[in-house]
């Protein structure tokens, strides 16, 4: 199990206008709790994973990246969130990281996801005063006949971008415009998305649709986590790459039984997981002997890489005698 923990932090940001002319672009932060669960205090280092269209340089980590965690201790990690002037209107989206600096690759945790909706600029304020009220009298009786028009023919709304939003949130969105829109989610190959993820949509962003129309949103399905308890450690790789998973880091178990075999896995079968993700196991390894006068010879509750583990196999699932000085 991943040695940090953060719960779920701020689900949108609001970001605040910097200047009057242009509200659409301003600046925000989100806090997180970052905990350390390790029975020992650790060295962690904390990043900003920008998702899709986002840019790492629009976020800024206030205080030290790499901080030191006490056994329980549970810090705030705020992260200053700046797009720049003239960021297309949208919805971006950012994840928060926090890695064990002494084993980076197999012990690291991150945020559910966070995010910040750029909305398009107001048009400026027409000039002279008098143009303006003689301009906004044409506005209303031209909006008002284009917007009649648009109801009673092609229904007027537009779809809005819904990709990589869950589908209970895109459901929700296009009900927003139209709420008599036909909505069918259909699932496309797992793209290594959080499982209910629209990975793509149809129609596509800004066209208009018409009253009744159909809307499909393509969804990432996930994969299954198969069952890998009882079988050896290289069967249960094999079953993890065959559903398009990722073995992670093995911890042993010294105890009675058949040796090399799994004994339990940190993600229970069946379980829908996004694609590539990191499923940990422990293996059972030969019991713990001990000599009098000598160290006890054992590999328990000891942590190891996929790679490292199958390195050592056999020192590991058999540790042997020491010899005698």
């Amino acid at each position: 199990m991943p040695s940090f923990e953060i719960p779920d932090g701020p689900t949108i940001i609001a970001l605040a206008p910097e200047t009057p002319s242009d509200p659409s672009i301003g600046s925000g932060t989100a806090s997180f709790s970052v905990t350390n669960r390790a029975a020992q205090g650790l060295a962690g280092r904390l990043s900003v994973i920008p998702q899709g269209d986002a840019r790492a340089e629009w976020f800024v980590l206030q205080g030290e990246n790499e901080r030191r965690f006490a056994i329980g201790e549970t810090q705030t990690a705020t992260v200053s969130v700046r797009p720049p002037a003239g960021t297309a209107p949208g919805t971006y989206r950012f994840r928060l990281r926090a890695v064990n600096v002494n084993d980076p690759d197999n012990d690291f945790t991150e945020s559910a996801v966070s995010g910040f909706e750029i909305k398009p600029a107001a048009p400026p304020k027409p000039f002279p005063w008098w143009a303006v009220a003689v301009a906004a009298g044409l506005v209303v009786v031209i909006g008002g006949l284009a917007a009649a028009y648009f109801i009673l023919f092609s229904g007027g709304p537009v779809m809005p971008r819904v990709a990589e939003m869950a589908v209970p949130q895109a459901t929700q969105a296009l009900n927003d415009i139209a709420l008599d829109l036909v909505v069918v989610a259909e699932n496309r190959d797992p793209a290594g998305r959080d499982p209910g993820t629209v990975i793509d949509q149809n129609p596509a962003a800004g066209e208009s649709l018409t009253r009744g129309q159909t809307v499909t949103l393509y969804v990432d399905p996930g994969v299954a986590v198969p069952a890998l308890t009882g079988v050896s450690l290289t069967a249960a790789a094999q079953r993890i790459n065959s559903a398009r998973l990722t073995v992670g880091s093995v911890t042993t178990k010294a105890q009675a039984g058949t040796v090399g075999d799994v004994v339990s896995q940190a993600v229970a079968p069946n379980t829908m997981v996004a694609k590539d993700s990191r499923i940990d196991l422990v293996v059972r390894t030969a019991p713990c002997r001990s000599i009098p006068g000598r160290p006890s010879l054992c590999f328990d509750d000891r942590v190891f890489s996929f790679r490292d583990f199958q390195a050592q196999r056999e020192t590991i699932l058999n540790p042997g005698l020491v010899p005698s000085p």
